[in-house]
């Protein structure tokens, strides 16, 4: 019994550890935080595009990421679509544009996708909503 025992305090010591050092990693890491979690857009049908919006990535945490930033319609753009964020909590701001010039009146929705791999908090979505009103006709 006492090798069994002795086994495994050092064992138990080492598990102990390597938990406490990932929750210390946890809390020194990169972690990507955004803002607004939402964009909504509103134009006339035919009218040019609206204006523009924004999103701010910055870093929560320690040291610095990469990020991306994607989309999953044509109709939103993003510019830049990539950066760095550093532990400073300085954003990078993204322009978020809407080229709805060909686009019939309705309601429109989009994701906007930022990305920063080895981040806690990733990936992160900005949902986007176009509202496109029909043309008022007067005469």
């Amino acid at each position: 019994m006492k090798n069994k025992f002795k086994w495994s305090l050092p064992l138990m010591v080492g598990l102990i550890m390597i938990l406490v050092s990932s929750t210390a990693c946890e809390m020194i890491a990169p972690v990507l935080e955004y803002s607004p979690t939402k964009l909504e857009f509103t134009t006339q049908q035919g009218a040019p595009n609206s204006d523009n919006q924004s999103v701010d990535i910055w870093n929560y945490g320690k040291g610095f990421f990469p990020w991306t930033i994607s989309k999953d319609k044509d109709w939103v753009i993003l510019d830049p679509t990539s950066g760095t964020a550093y532990g400073d909590k300085k954003a990078n701001t993204v322009t978020v544009a809407v080229n709805s010039s060909n686009m019939p009146s309705g309601n429109y929705t989009a994701n906007i996708t930022i990305s920063a791999p080895g981040t806690l908090n990733s990936p992160q979505v900005v949902l986007v909503y176009l509202q496109i009103k029909t043309q008022d006709h007067q005469g």
